[in-house]
């Protein structure tokens, strides 16, 4: 009976190190560079959008849930580095979703998408089209 309650934990071992590790080997292929904490930053803006964005179309109360002020923490990914242009979009990112969160209405949420795609133009353009689609009609 001690043996086959250790095969069973041993088993259930290696099967939970070795889903981990096929995880970790997908992840990268997806993601070859890994994820910065600003790649996972914007795309938690990207979600937060896509919330608020719904919630302004319904009418319903809409704010943001994050911390503005960490686009200018978060460790840049490789390559890129936050230079005076960044740095000036970011703060303008910063107050723009203070205000949204203080007056949440159509202008000032389609203000904040438009800063996101003219930042974008100058130094990351691949998810331009994605952030297009934020945009409020």
């Amino acid at each position: 009976m001690r043996t086959y309650i250790f095969l069973i934990i041993t088993s259930l071992i290696w099967a939970c190190q070795s889903s981990q590790e096929e995880v970790c080997h997908i992840n990268a292929g997806v993601n070859p560079n890994g994820e910065s904490e600003m790649a996972l930053f914007m795309r938690r803006i990207a979600s937060e959008c896509d919330l608020v964005k719904a919630q302004i179309l319904k009418k319903e109360k809409a704010q943001f849930n994050f911390e503005a002020t960490q686009i200018l923490k978060a460790t840049m990914t490789k390559g890129h580095n936050m230079d005076g242009a960044y740095t000036a979009y970011a703060k303008t990112f910063i107050n723009q979703v203070e205000q949204f969160n203080e007056n949440a209405n159509k202008n000032n949420y389609n203000t904040i998408i438009l800063n996101c795609i003219n930042c974008h133009k100058t130094r990351c353009p691949g998810p331009i089209d994605r952030i297009k689609k934020l945009k409020l009609p």
